[in-house]
C-alpha cells in the first residue's frame, strides 16, 4: 500500500512539473498521451479481472457490473480525448 501511495505522489509531482515548466501545448499533448496509456492499462486489467469472475454469487455479480461500468467509462473518456 505504501508503494502505491509513493507512486501516486511521484505521478502527481511529474505531472505538475510538466504543467508548470513545459509550454502549454506540449504539456497538454504529453499528458493526454500519458492519460490514454493509463486508461488502456486500466481497461486491460478490468478485462482480465472480468474474465476471472465467477457469476454465481451476488458479490461477484456486483464486481462484474462495476467492471462493466469502468469499461464503459473508459470508452467514453477515450471518445472525448
Amino acid at each position: 500500500m505504501k508503494s502505491r501511495i509513493n507512486s501516486l505522489i511521484w505521478t502527481v509531482v511529474i505531472c505538475s512539473f510538466l504543467l508548470i515548466f513545459l509550454p502549454a501545448q506540449i504539456a497538454s499533448q504529453l499528458l493526454s498521451q500519458i492519460l490514454i496509456i493509463i486508461i488502456g492499462v486500466v481497461s486491460l486489467i478490468a478485462q482480465f479481472m472480468a474474465s476471472r469472475i465467477d457469476e454465481s454469487s451476488t458479490k461477484n455479480r456486483l464486481q462484474y457490473i462495476a467492471l462493466a461500468v469502468l469499461t464503459i467509462a473508459t470508452m467514453v473518456l477515450m471518445y472525448f480525448m
